[in-house]
């Protein structure tokens, strides 16, 4: 019930009311106090019960809020282990590079348009080939180094024999070496990425 008293009923005599809450009031003592509510301490004027209510009433909230807020402060907080005891965790997935450093020697294939040994032979010439890695099916983009070479005697203009590159690349801002050996009859070969402590600019 709302407790009201009229402004000018100054003349009658007040007493300080309280709920079940610890919330203050003030009403007339001559009136029957509405339930829920009791006499508490004083009866006086409406200003001496105010000002009584005013040093009484320093913290608003209710009973019931205050008594939860301290429960909560004073309850113990769970031990993180036991709070991740019953949480699934899925193993983490290999990220791209993890995937490609992992296997030593695998199969790759030069990717070039068109797939001629011609076309290959351009790319090296420029310095930059594309390699397809079989495994995963990543196709990188490999800047050679000078030490790539033809071996056995092999050149571009037979069909037979095969070249080693060697060469450098960034994937996902981690530096990386190449090294692989193609068949130039059927630009398949093997590949081997590695981490590097830094890719040359020269």
């Amino acid at each position: 019930m709302n407790l009201w008293v009229s402004d000018t009923a100054d003349d009658l005599t007040y007493q300080v009311v309280m709920n079940h809450e610890e919330q203050y009031s003030i009403w007339p003592v001559h009136a029957e106090i509405p339930a829920g509510w009791k006499a508490v301490e004083l009866e006086g004027s409406k200003d001496e019960c105010l000002a009584h209510i005013e040093k009484l009433w320093t913290d608003i909230r209710p009973l019931s809020l205050r008594a939860c807020i301290t429960e909560l402060a004073s309850a113990e907080p769970p031990e993180l282990a036991d709070e991740l005891a019953g949480i699934a965790f899925d193993e983490p997935t290999p990220n791209t590079v993890d995937q490609l450093c992992t296997v030593a020697h695998q199969p790759v294939t030069i990717s070039c348009r068109p797939a001629t040994r011609e076309a290959f032979r351009d790319a090296v010439s420029r310095g930059f080939v594309h390699v397809r890695f079989l495994t995963t099916g990543t196709e990188l983009g490999i800047r050679l180094l000078p030490d790539s070479r033809l071996e056995d005697s092999a050149d571009f203009t037979p069909t037979e024999g095969k070249i080693v590159l060697r060469g450098q690349l960034t994937l996902d801002f981690v530096p990386l070496r190449f090294s692989g050996s193609i068949q130039l009859t059927t630009l398949e070969g093997t590949g081997r990425l590695e981490r590097a402590d830094y890719v040359s600019l020269t």
